[in-house]
Formats: C-alpha cells, sequence, structure tokens
C-alpha cells in the first residue's frame, strides 16, 4: 500500500512542481542492519522482551522493498536513536541496498536525538559507566531523591554535550545532506503518568521525556 501511494504521490507532486523533492518514509534501523553482516543474524542478537524479532524481519522487507522504488523518490531519511556509531552502519547498510538496486541518492538524518537512548541499541544498549543495568540507571534519572541522581543526571547530561558532536561529526564524515536534532526541552509531565511508575515499566518512553537540548 505504501508503494502504490508513494508512485501517485510523486508523480502528482512533480507534475504541479517539477522542483520538488520526494523523501522516502524514514527509516528507523538502529545498530540492527550492519551493511558487513546478514541481517538474520543481526536479528537474532536482540532482546525478544524488548523488540520482536518477526517484527523486525517484517521491517526489514519493507525497507528493502522501499528503497528498490527508486524512480519515485529524491531522498532517503533515517532516524538516529542510539549511539552515534549506528550512523556508520545504518548509512552504510542504506548504501549498500542502493548499489544493489544500480543508484545512488541523497541521505539524511531527519530526526536526531541528543539524549542517550539507553535501552535502544536495540542489539548493544547505549554504553554508560555504571555497574547497573540500564532501566535502573533510568529509574534514577526518574528520582531526584535518589542518592546517585545528581552523579547519573550530570553525565546523562554531559553525554547528550558529547552526542550532538559526535553524530554531526559523523553525519559529515559520511557524506550526509544534513542532520536534524530535537528535542529543544525536557517534557517531564508528559501524559500525567507517574515519572518513577513510567520508568519502570517503559525506560525507553521516559528517555524521550528527559531528552531536551
Amino acid at each position: 500500500e505504501y508503494t502504490d501511494l508513494l508512485k501517485v504521490a510523486y508523480v502528482a507532486s512533480k507534475k504541479a512542481n517539477p522542483r520538488v523533492q520526494i523523501t522516502l518514509t524514514g527509516f528507523w534501523i538502529g545498530d540492527v542492519l550492519n551493511p558487513g553482516e546478514p541481517y538474520e543474524k543481526r536479528i537474532e542478537m536482540l532482546d525478544e522482551k524488548m523488540f520482536v524479532k518477526k517484527n523486525w524481519y517484517k521491517y526489514v522487507r519493507s525497507f528493502q522493498k522501499f528503497l528498490k522504488e527508486k524512480n519515485y523518490f529524491d531522498k532517503v531519511e533515517f532516524h538516529s536513536l542510539e549511539d552515534y556509531q549506528a550512523i556508520y552502519t545504518a548509512v552504510g547498510w542504506i548504501r549498500q541496498e542502493m548499489k544493489r538496486n544500480g543508484y545512488e541518492k541523497p541521505i539524511y538524518v531527519g530526526d536526531a536525538c541528543v539524549n542517550p537512548t539507553l535501552t535502544f541499541g536495540p542489539v548493544k544498549p547505549h554504553p554508560h559507566p555504571f555497574q547497573m543495568k540500564a532501566q535502573e540507571v533510568v529509574k534514577i534519572l526518574a528520582d531526584r531523591k535518589n542518592a546517585m541522581y545528581k552523579e547519573v543526571n550530570a553525565w546523562y547530561r554531559a553525554e547528550g554535550s558529547r552526542l550532538i558532536v559526535k553524530k554531526t561529526v559523523a553525519a559529515l564524515e559520511m557524506g550526509l545532506e544534513k542532520i536534524n536534532f530535537g528535542l529543544m526541552i525536557d517534557n517531564p509531565n508528559a501524559g500525567r503518568v507517574g515519572m518513577k511508575l513510567l520508568a519502570t515499566i517503559n525506560p525507553l518512553a521516559y528517555n524521550w521525556l528527559i531528552a531536551g537540548i
């Protein structure tokens, strides 16, 4: 259905304005797809409790199908929601698929975050210096009364400062067209859900509430 709509939209848009640029649907690849390894091997490395493997097989087949429609888009966009190193593997995989289909088009990061998404590798969690699981780190960030809050929060914010530089440099090195960062401010009260509870049941969701630049 998506590719059918893409073709209709591309033809109509170009007819209305030949200068318009059509971007393929934004990909979230994470660090799952690596040009140097079969994607089946990478998917099998996922934590089934957090990322359903059968869904990832569907995602990859969809990504591959979309990237074959080279006559119906001008650019490719992907999300950078994990450690900066995934930019290299994600772009490498996209370019590998483009080459397989006989073309090359501009790539950019349309959605980049600066906060370390600790539980969101998805193959390899974001590295941190604390002797605990990522979920425990997020719980501390949700509790200002915790004895370790100041230490963990200081690291978390400093890591964000490092990531905005690292991701920008990685995007430059990979020859990307642009990188777009968000979010600008924290939103810890979103959803009116108890923060400690949210950090416990869905640490990834809580990460986004304290993702401000």
